[in-house]
């Protein structure tokens, strides 16, 4: 059974970007910070729940890509994971326990498309 899904138009995510306490305040940290926030925003926009996911759930996605500029699979997954605890709708990133089907397209779209299921 589905949890949640949300399907966000026209939105670029920017993979993960490790950063320090120092290394916060550079450019491409705060470009990340920016787009982490907003979608957040977005994911929130389409969240029905009335309390935050705290038990063992799964995620699937799918991210549409403008360019064939090469993108780390690992890190698009740790920025979505990043949004959907800074949104509210996961309590814990601890608690996505399980991947399901992850795809990334190259097909000059820009689209995400998430979903959550329980374990």
């Amino acid at each position: 059974m589905c949890l949640y899904r949300a399907v966000i138009e026209g939105f670029i995510v920017i993979p993960y970007f490790r950063m320090t306490q120092r290394s916060k305040w550079t450019k491409p940290a705060k470009r990340y910070l920016d787009n982490q926030a907003s979608l957040a925003w977005h994911l929130s926009q389409k969240w029905y729940g009335k309390e935050a996911i705290d038990y063992p759930i799964e995620i699937s996605y799918a991210v549409h890509f403008p360019t064939r500029h090469s993108r780390d699979n690992d890190n698009v997954l740790k920025a979505i994971q990043d949004a959907l605890q800074y949104a509210g709708i996961v309590i814990n990133d601890k608690w996505i326990q399980g991947t399901g089907k992850t795809r990334v397209y190259f097909d000059g779209k820009a689209r995400l498309i998430v979903e959550l299921r329980r374990l």
